[in-house]
């Protein structure tokens, strides 16, 4: 059974809308609406699901540009009592998908995480996944991609309970994908870094570390070691007073 109505808008477009008692072959209740613009294309098309008790299960939404190219899709689903627990919204240029966002709720409304990724001519160019706890972030890692799709970069933040930063750990890759430099930044309960660590690699071996420790971000150290094939070769350790002259310092070689 189908019922079909026409409307004409102030702007001359159309908007042709139908209500479905059965969808393709789910068995759901539905409703479709679509708008066109002057020229006939179409601009507008919204697809509402719903369960057997009538209740909305889902809604995609599809903009379109002037010329009838897709150009955003949002899908939204809901719970039974009608809030929304997981969407994935979808931006195009060209036809060709440039991100997506994809997000999921908990019962409460609050965010449980979300994940964004971005295109660059067909090719996934960076990905940002979010983890969260009661509302609030607790973990966000970023990749970012070459033009061959290969991991170039990746960041990793975790965050304590309320929402403030703790750990800061970013990797940068060559283009074989070895492993070429780590940074470790932690911090304290005031969001102040209290250690930074660099280490470098050749060909995905450890060649250097360094250690710089601080106090209210004052340093008031830093270690440097080197490493050959073999191991540790040397290392130096600085210690710095309240206006950064330095103190003293160890050698081990």
């Amino acid at each position: 059974m189908m019922s079909k109505a026409v409307d004409r808008h102030p702007d001359g477009g159309r908007s042709i809308s139908q209500e479905l008692k059965n969808f393709d072959t789910t068995g759901f209740p539905s409703k479709v609406v679509e708008r066109c613009n002057k020229d006939g294309r179409l601009s507008f098309k919204a697809v509402e699901l719903f369960n057997l008790e009538g209740l909305l299960y889902s809604r995609e939404v599809e903009h379109f540009d002037p010329k009838g190219v897709l150009s955003s899709n949002i899908a939204e689903y809901f719970e039974t009592d009608g809030s929304i627990f997981y969407t994935v919204v979808k931006h195009f240029t060209r036809s060709r998908l440039c991100s997506e966002v994809t997000e999921h709720l908990n019962a409460d409304g609050l965010l449980i995480y979300t994940f964004t990724k971005r295109f660059n001519m067909n090719c996934l160019s960076s990905m940002v996944a979010e983890s969260f706890k009661n509302g609030r972030l607790s973990l966000k890692v970023v990749k970012r991609f070459d033009t061959k799709t290969l991991l170039s970069c990746k960041a990793t933040e975790h965050f304590d309970m309320d929402g403030l930063i703790s750990t800061k750990d970013v990797e940068h890759f060559k283009t074989d994908s070895l492993l070429s430099c780590k940074v470790r930044e932690k911090f304290d309960l005031d969001g102040l870094v209290w250690l930074i660590q660099v280490e470098h690699f050749n060909k995905g071996v450890l060649t250097s570390k360094v250690v710089e420790r601080f106090n209210a971000n004052r340093l008031i150290s830093k270690g440097v070691q080197r490493f050959d094939a073999k191991g540790l070769v040397s290392k130096v350790v600085e210690y710095f007073d309240a206006n950064g002259m330095a103190l003293r310092s160890s050698n081990l070689s």
